[in-house]
């Protein structure tokens, strides 16, 4: 059904998007690109390989991601939900967490 719903919509998710993650130190602001083949995300998050899936409107991206910020590498976990145009959920990345809202972002 979704398979059908995108060709109807075009792909919800393939594009650069732009996340604004609440985190304890105050909004970080990422643009990651994906893309979508099937239910396959794949993508660029800052470099690092972004794997994950998009299955009914729900994204889920796990994916290992080395940070020179903090000094210390693990697995980024994603979860959200396509809400209209606006991507809304959790993240996860070591002992870290919050929540985010993502938008696709503008094409010039």
């Amino acid at each position: 059904m979704l398979a059908a719903g995108c060709l109807l919509l075009g792909d919800p998710i393939t594009g650069k998007w732009d996340f604004v993650m609440d985190t304890p130190g105050g909004e970080r602001r990422t643009s990651p690109t994906f893309q979508l083949d099937g239910e396959k995300v794949t993508g660029k998050w800052d470099g690092a390989d972004v794997k994950g899936t998009f299955i009914d409107g729900k994204l889920s991206l796990a994916f290992p991601y080395n940070s020179t910020e903090g000094g210390f590498s693990a697995t980024v976990k994603i979860e959200g939900k396509l809400v209209g145009e606006t991507l809304e959920g959790t993240w996860e990345f070591g002992e870290y967490g919050g929540t985010f809202k993502a938008t696709k972002a503008k094409e010039t």
